[in-house]
């Protein structure tokens, strides 16, 4: 009887383990095998500690990733741009665009526990959501992940009205995994989180031009075709910020770049012509435009584009570089 006893017990205790690990397959992968880039532990001690008010985690906690990167904000202050009353909270979607409001990237991060440590551990704060509830009674809320400690399978964040709130990993992944992984890294302009991917950046940088902080926007850019020189999407989107602004010179250099890194590209040829229609170097204008025309005989906007450089009469005593298109 009390060998079954045992045996039950037994049964038990791996099912508990087994039904972990089932819901919390990153945190058993990753302290099984930490990547080798984190350290054990680190914990971000000079994060500013904001406590919330009731219903004002979200108002709380992106005044701290905020006030982490120098913005002067109050909790106050958010909260009138953020909090609805008739849901008791604030939305995901307005996190963002207010995050934007005080000319801040807000940078969506993968839903890997692994990238979300690397900020961490690279100096910043990430702002997650959480459903501390059942997928069938939620309690959503926002926190601010500021440590981690690897050894002890443990993750450190400012929370509600907590400084410190430690719990484990994988009861973190779980609360973490029914908002569907939702996190979020805030850095001014100049800086790239470390875990960024072009595309998801140049979409974040977009996300800031047509809120309105146009040269913000035009800094990451330069900044994203520093990080990624070879990418023909961000190349492009730094030729056409530079360009909306009237940089045209620096419009030219980065679609000559884009053109240098591939030049069957037809749309960066046609935008390449009015850059040089813009300065006034027509004969380039009219053999990019062939370019253009000759990687995608068939495209309408080239063809019109076409049309709109054949009108403008050719200039003189314009110095202009020379531009080639190979057959």
């Amino acid at each position: 009887m009390f060998t079954t006893f045992r045996g039950i017990i037994y049964l038990n205790s791996l099912l508990f383990l087994l039904l972990g690990c089932a819901n919390s397959p990153q945190t058993h992968q990753l302290l099984a095998t930490p990547p080798s880039s984190l350290p054990i532990e680190i914990e971000l001690t000079s994060t500013p500690f904001i406590s919330q008010t009731e219903n004002y985690c979200g108002p709380a906690a992106l005044a701290t990733v905020l006030q982490a990167q120098g913005r002067a904000v109050t909790i106050s202050e958010l909260g009138e741009l953020l909090y609805l009353p008739q849901r008791e909270g604030s939305l995901q979607i307005e996190m963002d665009a207010t995050a934007r409001s005080f000319e801040m990237l807000s940078y969506p991060l993968s839903g890997n526990i692994s990238d979300l440590l690397t900020e961490v551990s690279a100096g910043n704060p990430v702002l997650v959501f959480q459903n501390l509830g059942l997928s069938w009674y939620p309690r959503w809320h926002y926190a601010v992940v500021i440590g981690f400690d690897l050894e002890q399978g443990e993750i450190i964040l400012r929370s509600g009205t907590i400084k410190r709130y430690v719990i484990n990993l994988s009861t973190f992944e779980q609360t973490w995994r029914r908002t569907d992984y939702w996190a979020r890294v805030v850095v001014a302009a100049d800086k790239i989180p470390v875990t960024a991917t072009a595309l998801k950046f140049i979409k974040a940088v977009n996300a800031l031009e047509t809120s309105g902080h146009i040269e913000t926007a035009a800094q990451a850019y330069r900044k994203a075709a520093t990080r990624w020189p070879q990418n023909i999407t961000v190349l492009q989107a730094w030729g056409n910020s530079e360009f909306e602004q009237g940089a045209f010179a620096e419009a030219e250099s980065a679609f000559r770049q884009a053109i240098t890194v591939n030049p069957t590209t037809a749309s960066v040829w046609n935008n390449l012509a009015y850059v040089l229609m813009a300065r006034q170097c027509t004969q380039g204008a009219r053999e990019a435009i062939r370019c253009a025309r000759k990687l995608s005989p068939d495209d309408e906007n080239i063809i019109a584009s076409e049309n709109d450089i054949s009108q403008i009469k050719p200039s003189r005593g314009k110095s202009c570089a020379v531009l080639q298109c190979s057959e």
